[in-house]
Parts: structure tokens; C-alpha cells; sequence
């Protein structure tokens, strides 16, 4: 055999096995994208996708302990239960959420509805607000429980609300309640009379049957004719703020014609235009055209 035949049968020889494996693996390596004599371009692409987090690694985080759930007004609720009428000291407040265990929690007690104020208002007794956190009130839901010390806040027409203190877009319905005295201070039957010794005043007949109501909005005085609501009384009435918390309402004779609970609606009062108000001691009296129409009386104070 000559030597061109011999180079060619060395051309047609199959090749060895284990370089058909590697022809084999390179042409996987670089339909996968995986090998270094990629383009600039696909190289950037290709680190940018390989550092993209899978779903799973996503769902792994959020169910980490020490991950923080991003919260949204659109995935999460809050509901406070009603509870009515409320007396001091103490109220409890519950309600469900679906807020993760935990979740900081901050409740609001203010008067309601909202009122005209002096430039300098002192809110400290009408407006509070605690904090607590979502807890499982059974096997299957979350939800609040807390006790409110309410003894700093005057009677009143009060609305509650819930937010959560990581996303304030995440609020409760509002809650409105009245808050009353823990037991009505008023003795039934009995009738005295007080300040007898003011030569201005008539003497005042205390209705012992009277029971107090707390009154819808500010006290407003009118004439008698206009009267529509409880918390209007008549040109000419006295009212006694008294100590035990009940402000009694008299007519010009000393009658007493309402009884109160000494609120924050008590002492906004919407008076006449033109009503000209004058103190002294602890009396004040307010008048219209040159007529008497409210004495209001402090009765922790001396007669003066």
C-alpha cells in the first residue's frame, strides 16, 4: 500500500469516543448560553436573569420570621365591634383583622362630631389613643382585645377608630359610642333648693327624679318657641353646673325643666348674634337686646 492510500484511511478512521463526548457537550453548553465566547450583550443579559429571584425564593422570604409582609389597603382589613354606650372608667375594645400576628395596632378615642374651637383648645380630655397588636382569637382568625382607661376623657359623643402603625392606609370603620359615668350620680325623689341667699337668682328646685341625658351636638339656647331638639333650653333659663356632674337646667322661676350630663357639647354653646356676656365670680350671664336669656352657675365655686 502506497503512502496516499494509507493517508487516506487514516482520514476515514471513526474518531475516538471520547472526543465525540466533548464535541457533544460543548454544542449543549452553547444552546444554553453558558460558555465565555458569548457577546458582550448576552453576557450582561444573560448575569441579570441568572440573579432574578425564582417565585419560591420569593414565598420563601415573605414566610421568614424576621421578614416584614408589605402591606396593602387592597390585600388587608380591619373591623372594631360596636359596643354602644360606654361608662367609666374602663372600656374594652375587640375587632378582627387579617393583619399577619403581631402587626403594631393603634386605637383612637375622639369626640365626635368635630366642633368649633377657640385658638387655643385644650384636646387633652377629649382625645386619646393606645396601642396594642393583632393577635388569634381562635383557631382560624386574628384580630384586637384591649381595655382602655377612659377616666381622663369628659362625657361625651365619642368615635372610635384602628390603624395599622405600619400602613396608615390600612383603617378600621369607625366605632361611636357615648361615654357616661360609671353609675348615674342623680337621687331619685328628691327635691331641695339651693342658692335661695343670691339676691339675682330665684330659688333653684332640684328634680331628684330627673335623669340626666347627654345631649347630640353643642347646647344651644333659643327662643321657646324653636325649640325642636335636647340640646336646646329657653331664653331666660339658669343652668347649674354641678359638682357631682349634672348640669341642671331651670327656668326663670327656678323650675328645673332638663338635666344633663356635664359633656364636651355642654361647654360649646351656640348663642344668638349679638349676645353680650358677662362674668363674675362664678356666675355668668349672657344677654340679647337687653334681656337676660342664659345665667349659667358654677356651683364648686361660692355663691358671689
Amino acid at each position: 500500500m502506497n503512502e496516499g492510500s494509507i493517508s487516506a484511511e487514516r482520514l476515514i478512521r471513526p474518531l475516538p469516543a471520547a472526543i465525540i463526548l466533548c464535541i457533544i457537550l460543548v454544542a449543549v453548553f452553547q444552546s444554553a448560553g453558558c460558555l465565555n465566547n458569548l457577546s458582550p450583550e448576552n453576557k450582561t443579559e444573560n448575569s441579570i436573569l441568572t440573579n432574578t429571584p425564582t417565585t419560591s425564593t420569593i414565598v420563601q422570604n415573605y414566610s421568614s420570621p424576621t421578614a416584614t409582609p408589605v402591606l396593602s389597603s387592597d390585600n388587608y382589613w380591619i373591623k372594631a365591634d360596636p359596643f354602644g354606650t360606654a361608662y367609666k372608667n374602663n372600656i374594652a375594645v375587640s375587632g378582627t383583622t387579617n393583619l399577619p400576628e403581631g402587626s403594631p395596632l393603634l386605637v383612637s378615642i375622639d369626640s365626635w362630631p368635630a366642633h368649633a374651637t377657640p385658638s387655643v383648645y385644650d384636646y387633652s380630655h377629649e382625645d386619646l389613643s393606645v396601642e396594642t397588636s393583632v393577635i388569634w382569637v381562635n383557631s382560624t382568625g386574628r384580630g384586637f382585645s384591649t381595655v382602655i382607661n377612659v377616666s381622663e376623657l369628659n362625657l361625651g359623643n365619642y368615635q372610635l377608630g384602628v390603624n395599622s402603625e405600619r400602613n396608615y392606609s390600612i383603617y378600621s370603620n369607625g366605632v361611636y359610642f357615648n361615654l357616661l359615668p360609671a353609675q348615674s350620680p342623680a337621687n331619685l325623689n328628691r327635691t331641695n333648693y339651693i342658692y335661695a341667699n343670691c339676691p339675682s337668682l330665684p330659688p333653684l328646685y332640684v328634680n331628684g327624679s330627673m335623669e340626666p341625658i347627654l345631649i347630640t351636638g353643642n347646647a344651644e339656647v333659643v327662643s321657646p318657641d324653636s325649640i325642636t331638639r335636647s340640646n336646646q333650653i329657653p331664653y331666660g333659663s339658669i343652668m347649674l353646673f354641678s359638682a357631682d356632674g349634672i348640669d341642671r337646667i331651670f327656668n326663670a322661676n327656678g323650675t328645673q325643666i332638663a338635666s344633663w350630663y356635664d359633656s364636651n357639647q355642654v361647654h360649646l354653646w351656640q348663642i344668638p348674634s349679638g349676645t353680650r356676656v358677662q362674668e363674675a365670680g362664678n356666675i355668668t350671664t349672657m344677654y340679647l337686646d337687653g334681656n337676660k336669656i342664659l345665667t349659667k352657675i358654677y356651683e364648686t365655686e361660692p355663691c358671689g
